[in-house]
């Protein structure tokens, strides 16, 4: 029996920097093992200047355990990006 684990990381802020999460996700994303699929959608909350950045993972493996490693693995470099990204942004910023 496959087992599915599926994540969602959303990351809401001013959109110049979920913009640039975003990119620096985006090619990363782009090529995953069959075992996986990643969706995005990035979208600007109206009226504001904030913006919106989802990023679902799914992760198909014939355990659960597996599927978990995987997609934990999957989210920490998601999160290790983002923090690389915070600290540019923060460093550009001051």
């Amino acid at each position: 029996m496959q087992s599915i684990v599926e994540a969602i990381l959303n990351i809401t802020g001013e959109c110049q920097l979920v913009d640039s999460t975003r990119r620096a996700l985006t090619p990363d994303n782009q090529n995953v093992p069959g075992n996986m699929r990643i969706l995005e959608i990035f979208r600007e909350i109206q009226g504001t200047n904030e913006c919106v950045y989802s990023m679902e993972i799914h992760v198909y493996a014939d355990s659960i355990i597996d599927a978990l490693k995987r997609a934990k693995a999957t989210i920490n470099d998601s999160l290790l990006v983002l923090k690389a990204v915070l600290n540019i942004y923060n460093s550009l910023k001051s």
